[in-house]
């Protein structure tokens, strides 16, 4: 076989997952952390909020790092769901700036950072697992030219979330 037909069926392997880790970094990306600090404002933390809207996402992603330890699905197509599912974050967060009174204050922001940085964590970690699993998967299945798959995975995900 040739590279450039290996490399191929790597993409073809992971084409999903490479797209579900797109929709999670363009998510999170749009909306943190310029969206959070230069559109919506607090009387009571003033030029603080910001700051704590950011910590709070960095908090929320360590929490969803950290429980991907406790629960990982086994396969790849919820994970994608769940990544496409993301975008329901953008009419939340537009609300937060230009919808109801009663979202226009700190806690339903707060409450949605903390959901997009625990989101984001979680979905990041779950994911980049899973490109591992299957490379490993890949390595049982195909003994003797199993570690050029693996550096092919590893390749196309760099290149993928770069």
């Amino acid at each position: 076989m040739s590279i450039r037909s290996n490399f191929w069926q790597v993409v073809k392997k992971i084409c999903y997952l490479v797209t579900a880790v797109f929709a999670i970094y363009l998510v999170s990306l749009s909306i943190f952390p310029g969206y959070l600090s230069e559109n919506v404002a607090s009387t009571y933390f003033k030029d603080w909020y910001p700051i704590l809207l950011i910590t709070t996402f960095n908090i929320g992603d360590f929490v969803g790092k950290c429980l991907s330890v406790v629960y990982v699905p086994r396969g790849s197509r919820m994970m994608v769901w769940w990544c496409m599912g993301k975008v329901l974050f953008y009419p939340l967060f537009v609300g937060c700036v230009h919808g109801p009174k009663w979202m226009h204050s700190e806690g339903p922001v707060m409450s949605l950072t903390m959901m997009l940085g625990v989101s984001n964590g979680y979905l990041t970690s779950v994911l980049w697992r899973r490109f591992w699993w299957l490379g490993w998967s890949w390595v049982r299945r195909l003994i003797g030219c199993g570690t050029f798959e693996l550096v092919l995975i590893a390749m196309v995900m760099t290149y993928a979330t770069n």
